[in-house]
C-alpha cells in the first residue's frame, strides 16, 4: 500500500524552540523538516493512546468501586452470622464494614 501524500503545515516557534529543535533533529540525525514530522506523528498516536488508558483506567476504577462494595457486603453477611453466637449486633457489624470498607465515618 503506498504512502498518501503528504501536506504541508506551517508553524511558528519561538528562537528557543526553533533551537532546540535544531539541536535535537541534528542529534537524531535527520533535518529539522523529518524531526518535526516524526515528533508530530508520535503526538498523535500518544493521544490516541492516551484516550484508550483514560478509558482503561476508568473501567478498572469502576471495577475496583464494585469489587469494594461486594466485599463490604460479603463481610458485612458473615459478620451479622457471626453475631448471633457473639456479643455482636448486626448494627455493630454494618458500622465496622461502613468504617473500615466502605470509607464512611460512623
Amino acid at each position: 500500500m503506498a504512502n498518501p501524500p503528504l501536506r504541508q503545515l506551517s508553524v511558528k516557534v519561538d528562537e528557543y524552540t526553533e533551537e532546540e529543535l535544531k539541536e535535537r533533529a541534528k542529534k537524531a540525525g535527520t533535518t529539522l523538516s523529518d524531526y518535526a514530522r516524526r515528533i508530530l506523528n508520535e503526538a498523535v498516536k500518544e493521544e490516541s493512546e492516551l484516550a484508550r488508558l483514560r478509558l482503561a483506567v476508568t473501567a478498572a476504577q469502576r471495577e475496583t468501586l464494585k469489587l469494594r462494595r461486594d466485599v463490604a457486603n460479603g463481610i458485612e453477611a458473615i459478620l451479622v452470622s457471626i453475631a448471633a453466637d457473639q456479643p455482636l449486633t448486626p448494627q455493630q457489624a454494618k458500622n465496622w464494614v461502613d468504617a473500615k470498607l466502605r470509607g464512611k465515618a460512623g
